[in-house]
């Protein structure tokens, strides 16, 4: 529902999301990507497509299964 984000805004979006201990306005993905990388190590993926003027989508993979290796 957005126009979605300008070429030279969206490469400048992707660093800083994945820049290890930035606080700024986008504390959201942030937050998201470190949560990823945390859980899933290298198994998972978050990318962020756009074309200005129709929109925005963010696509995050993740695998089906994994061990677990928490006890209980």
């Amino acid at each position: 529902n957005g126009e979605g984000i300008k070429e030279t805004e969206l490469e400048k979006l992707k660093n800083r999301v994945k820049a290890e201990n930035r606080h700024d306005a986008h504390i959201g993905l942030n937050n998201v990507y470190s949560r990823l990388k945390l859980l899933y190590g290298e198994l998972y993926s978050l990318n962020i497509d756009s074309k200005w003027g129709l929109g925005t989508t963010v696509t995050i993979k993740i695998p089906a299964r994994m061990e677990s290796k928490v006890e209980y």
